[in-house]
């Protein structure tokens, strides 16, 4: 029954992505007006890209536990920022963003497989993963589960 109601969650969720209207991406990054001059740089370093007002880190090459996922994040100093893992609603904004461009990543040296989120399942012990290249957000144990890492500032 839970996965048959999951298969279903995610081919709505894939529906929905189908019918959504595609969102124009911005070539280079650019400074909403109420940022400070400095909350992004002029020039990323390559596979670092911008959906939104956030700055996305190139996913990892390997696959981790959460716990290891968070430490890498939190851990970051890349571009003198703070990074921090995405949330699931985050992840399906930068699909939506980058879903008609998937080449595009890959160029920057992105993994399009699954990555871990900082939003809880609605089970304990679990945890909210999306899989960039297909752009389906099923679950993964938070304890033994892996998945591979992005982190935003």
């Amino acid at each position: 029954m839970k996965k048959s109601t999951v298969l279903l969650a995610s081919l709505l969720f894939a529906v929905n992505m189908a019918s959504a209207a595609p969102k124009k991406n911005v070539a280079a990054p650019v400074v909403e007006a109420d940022e400070p001059a400095d909350a992004v740089p002029e020039k990323l370093p390559r596979g670092y890209i911008t959906s939104g007002v956030l700055i996305w880190s190139p996913v990892s090459d390997a696959a981790v536990t959460l716990a290891e996922a968070k430490k890498t994040c939190e851990s970051s100093t890349a571009l003198g920022k703070k990074w921090r893992l995405p949330t699931k609603d985050e992840l399906v904004e930068f699909h939506v963003d980058y879903r008609h461009t998937l080449e595009k990543l890959r160029a920057e040296g992105w993994t399009l497989s699954e990555v871990w989120s900082s939003t809880p399942g609605t089970t304990f012990g679990i945890q909210f993963v999306m899989n960039l290249d297909r752009g389906l957000v099923t679950y993964a144990d938070e304890t033994n589960g892996l998945s591979n890492v992005t982190c935003v500032s």
